[in-house]
């Protein structure tokens, strides 16, 4: 089993443990800098170092994995009885 996600066209996305081996520092520090958490712990250089190397291999958040890291999704739901019903239509976005 790959410790990597997948995009939908199957290629590997980069994971903050491969922007940590790439800028040469802990995965605990790119999570510091990347969560805007570095002031004060973090030298200026060693931030400029990390999104750097975030940037060039096109790091982006795994929304997955921060929600089963925060066991939260911040997502509601809305069930109504009939959505052909013009006064339940209004109310859904989208529609």
């Amino acid at each position: 089993m790959s410790d990597r996600h997948e995009s939908r066209a199957g290629a590997q996305l980069p994971t903050s443990f491969d922007v940590a081996r790439r800028a040469g520092v802990s995965q605990s520090t790119v999570s510091l800098v990347l969560n805007g958490k570095a002031a004060g712990r973090v030298s200026p250089r060693t931030q400029e170092a990390v999104l750097r190397v975030a940037r060039e291999l096109g790091y982006e958040p795994s929304m997955a994995a921060r929600t089963l890291r925060l066991g939260r999704t911040h997502v509601a739901a809305l069930i109504i009885p009939d959505v052909s019903n013009p006064v339940f239509a209004a109310v859904t976005p989208g529609r």
